[in-house]
């Protein structure tokens, strides 16, 4: 049996999202998962709960958000040993994966791994800046988009999704790639999952441009702006911002 031979004190944390992909994945809107909970993490690596035992030397990409913590990090990493678990009647593999890199930080995400409690819920959100918070552009990583043409279909349900993959968003609008033009003014249904904060984004909104997307042929790329935005939804997107707003995404 494969032994844990990181050198760094372990840290285990419960409410912590981890999505672990393939870099070949890391260009698409909706990456296979390998991982389903974190087990503990350190400033060598991390353990997870994976669905199928990983191949030992294989190189992934994990992303990780610490609810408590309010931050997250991110990674390249090497799979270094995977034994069979039993998991709530559930047969799981233990995964220890290595950083290849110090992660990126955003947040309190590096007290997270050092075992540090996090400060006060009356500090640990702080409010936006007022000049540069409104238009900030967030980029969550690995997410999941629906994007519906508003209209009688999609009041039945019968439209189906034209977006192939979300590029940025902020408290005001989204950019994402779709697989047919949309034209500016046209109004279109929203749906945006965030696998890194375990989140979903519902919000009515308006195109106002789409142009070809130079890097994919037959694709376009879109910008729209929110019209329509639950308070629930607004609440995450501002967070988003001041979690990711510095780039850490």
């Amino acid at each position: 049996m494969d032994k844990d031979k990181r050198r760094h004190a372990r840290t285990p944390y419960k409410g912590a999202n981890v999505v672990c992909y393939s870099p070949d994945d890391s260009r698409g809107g909706n990456p296979y998962n390998f991982a389903t909970h974190v087990v503990d993490v350190s400033l060598g690596g991390v353990c997870v709960l994976s669905v199928g035992r990983l191949r030992t030397d294989i190189r992934l990409i994990v992303d990780i958000f610490f609810q408590q913590h309010r931050g997250g990090l991110k990674a390249p990493v090497v799979v270094r040993w995977s034994r069979e678990v039993a998991h709530k009647g559930r047969t799981l593999y233990m995964t220890g994966l290595e950083f290849l890199r110090r992660p990126d930080f955003t947040g309190l995400a590096l007290d997270a791994v050092l075992g540090r409690q996090p400060p006060g819920p009356e500090t640990r959100i702080l409010p936006a800046k007022p000049d540069r918070r409104r238009e900030a552009r967030v980029r969550v990583g690995v997410s999941e988009i629906v994007c519906v043409p508003a209209g009688l279909l999609a009041s039945l349900g019968l439209a189906g999704n034209v977006a192939k993959s979300l590029l940025d968003l902020s408290s005001e609008g989204a950019r994402f790639s779709t697989r047919k033009p949309l034209a500016p003014g046209q109004a279109v249904r929203l749906r945006v999952r965030i696998p890194r904060v375990g989140e979903v984004l519902t919000m009515l909104a308006r195109v106002r441009w789409c142009r070809p997307d130079e890097r994919a042929r037959g694709r376009h790329v879109v910008g729209v702006r929110f019209e329509k935005v639950p308070a629930k939804s607004r609440g995450i997107l501002g967070a988003l911002e001041r979690w990711f707003g510095e780039g850490g995404a």
